[in-house]
């Protein structure tokens, strides 16, 4: 015999009478007898007068091999609400089993419906009558089937919260598992409106947060899909748990630590509960929900309603009434979330672990205060930021930092920003200094650098560059991440696992390919002005949108963690059109450096500029050519670069025997070069070819002409410097020229 139908209550009023349009529609519909799956049996309008509902059977289409209990007709009930909220479908049938996808009510009964996995919002610009009739249809269908809930779909909650939210720390339970139980300062965020709850072991944050005491428990696996009512009482969530072989009671009494001290016994408690998951009976566990269960009572009142009081400086102990049995503890349901830990972080940027590379970062400006955060909130690296600068009220249009910030280090809003990302980590160190003149921080920067696996440099100085690079004793690799005055090119330089090409080298290889790649020509010398924020003339800003900076910053961001990942030098650029807001990338070849010392300068030149004197002169061939070297006296270090060269001007004269280089076009082309380059090359020496069969030896022509070249240069400061290319070299004569047949 079926069971009788519930009554949804209210007066029973004609279909014409209906005053909620969505009702009046749905019921015209049924009753013109278009849908031979639907009857209409009556429409009601509810007690409180602001609701209506049309009462309908509805033919399912069912299997001969059922899941669930589902009817071949089944009696609905849907509620329409005059304020425009989601339309309610309720099943009529007092019976009705507990299924997969039902809405959490009050009661039991009537079952509501969850037909949509879509917010209202979302579903009602194209809901009609007859949309909706189908997808009740369906939802049953389905529903018999046990095929409503898709394999690809998430598991459901085993039971709904209050709405309520609570941050836990993520290693929570590790401690919990080592020390039983844990205590808590527990916030709301937010005020009278806050809704999220936070728990800190550390009371700064939350001053006035309430204590707390957490316990863990985990309940056997269940299978998902019956969204049950929120445990009220404590007795309540003891019954819950109890379906799943846990006594939540039992174990809440045999907690002696409640008693270590008085302060114990005040503070509040926190059950956490972990429930395993799974999609079938005979599954394995897909999926864990945590649940926290908090209750504003003490655990000396939580003792005394379960059975357990202290008595003479004991515990009573002996079995508990029917009345101790948590009845009288009131429960808020909270969804759990976990505080972000490193791990997590590189999990949801798409890596599979965190780094604990140590990274010195030489810079918090603009770029480099994002690049860092970037970097710090993917879980990568163990920091120590270095810069001497403090934030002022123009670093706020494009730096990281906040307002409250100015004033302070920048260093020290980035040491903040990056610790509040992660509870329980040691916070980065903050080097209130600059790197090339640290004084006082002279040791701490010593020490970073000694310790550290990667140096990052993000000041946009050269000077401050050569210095990570040259400066510092270190194993490090050093990368260098800098944007060009215009703010639309990015370059990241990073010196190989071995640093065999060092950053300094790279750097110049740089220059040479602004020199001959007509995609860099205006890197260096495009600006969109400068603006002075203050009094002194060092009180220059540029003006570059921060969207710009923001954009290139998420590119040097992944570019840093790729070149962590690939062992080879690089050089890689991306250029932004400020218009289209379109990036591209290419990358210039890294070429090996081969180094040779002279008295006390040491000379730098690598293979790429020894292919190109090599070409220049097999091109000349039977002639000798020649022309002027390009490159940079670094007196800081004592080294020499020899770069590139400007080849041999056209009133050269080139002969078998003989070369002398002309002048012609060669001061203009000298000024492109300090232009294009920002000053950072200049001429730095001659070279010429031999002819084909003979090597590198000097000739007593060019002893005359190296006599000339110091004479030259000595009024500059800097030695002479020569090259020669025969069959093999080039060989270099730098300060004097002396031939050594090695």
């Amino acid at each position: 015999m079926d069971a009788p139908f519930i009554d949804v209550g209210g007066i029973i009023v004609a279909a014409e009478l209906l005053t909620i349009q969505r009702a009046k529609q749905t019921a015209a519909v049924i009753q013109r007898g278009v849908l031979d799956y639907a009857k209409l049996i009556e429409c009601r309008r509810l007690t409180d007068g602001k609701a209506e509902a049309i009462i309908l059977d509805v033919e399912v289409a069912r299997p001969q091999l059922r899941a669930y209990d589902i009817r071949a007709t089944e009696r609905v009930a849907v509620v329409f609400n005059g304020d425009d909220r989601r339309p309610e479908v309720l099943s009529l049938r007092a019976d009705f089993p507990q299924v997969p996808h039902l809405n959490l009510t009050h009661t039991d009964y009537p079952k509501s419906l969850c037909l949509y996995d879509q917010d209202w919002l979302e579903v009602k610009s194209s809901w009609t009558p007859v949309r909706c009739i189908e997808r009740i249809r369906y939802w049953f269908a389905e529903t018999v089937k046990a095929s409503l809930h898709q394999e690809d779909q998430p598991l459901e909650p085993l039971i709904v919260s209050s709405g309520y939210k609570i941050v836990v720390p993520h290693d929570l339970f590790a401690s919990i598992a080592a020390d039983d139980l844990q205590r808590l300062k527990v916030a709301l965020v937010g005020g009278e409106r806050g809704t999220v709850m936070v728990a800190t072991r550390h009371s700064a944050p939350f001053a006035q947060g309430m204590d707390f005491i957490a316990v863990a428990v985990k309940a056997e696996p269940q299978t998902h899909g019956v969204i049950r009512n929120a445990p009220a009482t404590l007795h309540a969530l003891h019954q819950f748990l109890s379906s799943a072989g846990l006594d939540l009671l039992a174990t809440l009494r045999s907690k002696q630590q409640f008693w270590a001290d008085n302060a114990s016994l005040k503070a509040r408690l926190i059950i956490i509960a972990v429930c395993p998951k799974k999609r079938g009976d005979s599954a394995s566990v897909e999926a864990t929900d945590v649940w926290t269960f908090l209750t504003f009572r003490t655990v000396a009142e939580v003792l005394a309603a379960i059975g357990r009081r202290a008595a003479g400086g004991g515990i009573l102990l002996g079995e508990a009434g029917d009345g101790e049995q948590g009845q009288a503890i009131p429960l808020e349901v909270l969804r759990t979330y976990f505080s972000l830990s490193r791990s997590t972080a590189a999990y949801l940027n798409g890596y599979a672990e965190a780094s604990d590379l140590n990274t010195v970062a030489i810079g918090s400006g603009a770029l480099g205060s994002k690049v860092q955060l970037n970097l710090a909130r993917s879980g990568f690296g163990r920091w120590t930021l270095v810069d001497d600068d403090i934030l002022l009220p123009h670093n706020l249009a494009r730096h990281q930092s906040l307002g409250h910030w100015v004033g302070l280090a920048k260093t020290d809003g980035a040491r903040d920003a990056t610790e509040s990302l992660f509870e329980n980590e040691p916070a980065p160190v903050s080097i209130v200094a600059d790197v090339q003149n640290s004084g006082a921080e002279d040791e701490a920067i010593a020490k970073a650098f000694e310790n550290a696996d990667l140096i990052l440099d993000m000041s946009a100085s050269v000077a401050a560059a050569r210095y990570v690079a040259l400066a510092r004793k270190s194993t490090a690799r050093r990368m260098s991440v800098f944007l060009n005055p215009a703010g639309t090119d990015l370059v990241v330089l990073a010196e190989d696992a071995k640093r065999k090409i060092t950053l300094d080298a790279l750097e110049f290889q740089l220059y040479r390919a602004i020199l001959s790649d007509e995609r860099l020509r205006q890197h260096l010398i495009k600006s969109t002005g400068r603006v002075r924020y203050a009094a002194s003339c060092r009180d220059i800003t540029s003006r570059v949108p921060d969207d710009q900076v923001s954009l290139l910053a998420s590119v040097a961001t992944r570019a840093v963690r790729q070149a962590v990942d690939n062992a080879a030098a690089q050089i890689r650029i991306w250029q932004l059109d400020p218009k289209s807001f379109t990036v591209t990338s290419f990358s210039v070849p890294a070429s090996r450096v081969h180094t040779k010392s002279y008295s006390d300068w040491t000379l730098f030149f690598d293979d790429g500029l020894v292919k190109k004197l090599r070409s220049l002169r097999k091109a000349k061939l039977p002639n000798e050519t020649g022309g002027v070297l390009l490159g940079y006296f670094e007196h800081s270090y004592r080294r020499a670069y020899v770069v590139d060269t400007i080849p041999s001007p056209p009133d050269s004269k080139e002969w078998p025997t003989l070369y002398i280089r002309g002048s012609a076009t060669l001061d203009e082309e000298m000024e492109r070069v300090k232009t294009v380059t920002a000053g950072n090359l200049e001429y730095v020496g001659e070279w010429h070819s031999h002819p084909a069969g003979y090597g590198c030896q000097p000739s007593h022509d060019d002893f005359n002409v190296f006599s000339w070249l110091t004479r030259h240069m000595d009024d500059e400061g800097q030695p002479a410097l020569m090259a020669i290319v025969g069959d093999e070299g080039p060989s270099f004569f730098l300060g004097q020229m002396i031939w050594d047949e090695k």
